[in-house]
């Protein structure tokens, strides 16, 4: 798992250790990103998180700051170690929490909201 472009150019992210579900792929990233005008100046919001790679992406393209939700202890983890690896963390936030309860308690507004929950096939 890379970034695709950006201030991050090419750094490779950790994986969630064990995840039976895959991660997003480089090519349905570059199919996403061309339809998204530009991530500069924007809060994101990364549901389901799992790696942040998402969240990742878009901070190397120029957003301001990004919101990683996600309940998996592994996940968090592995979040934190790609927070060091890219030196962002004033860039973001992690919250340990289900993605129901986040929503139904967050009042913060967001430019871009990620979704991409787990699956298997």
């Amino acid at each position: 798992m890379r970034i695709i472009t950006g201030k991050f150019k090419k750094a490779n992210l950790f994986a969630v250790p064990g995840k039976t579900a895959r991660p997003t792929t480089d090519y349905i990233k570059e199919v996403i990103f061309s339809v998204i005008s530009s991530c500069s100046e924007k809060n994101i919001l990364d549901l389901y998180a799992g790696s942040g790679s998402l969240g990742f992406e878009t901070l190397s393209r120029g957003a301001v700051f990004v919101d990683f939700v996600d309940f998996s202890d592994k996940s968090i983890k592995t979040m934190k170690r790609n927070i060091e690896k890219l030196k962002c963390t004033s860039d973001c936030k992690i919250h340990r929490k289900k993605v129901n309860a986040f929503l139904n308690s967050c009042e913060k507004k967001f430019d871009l909201i990620f979704m991409d929950p787990p699956y298997n096939k």
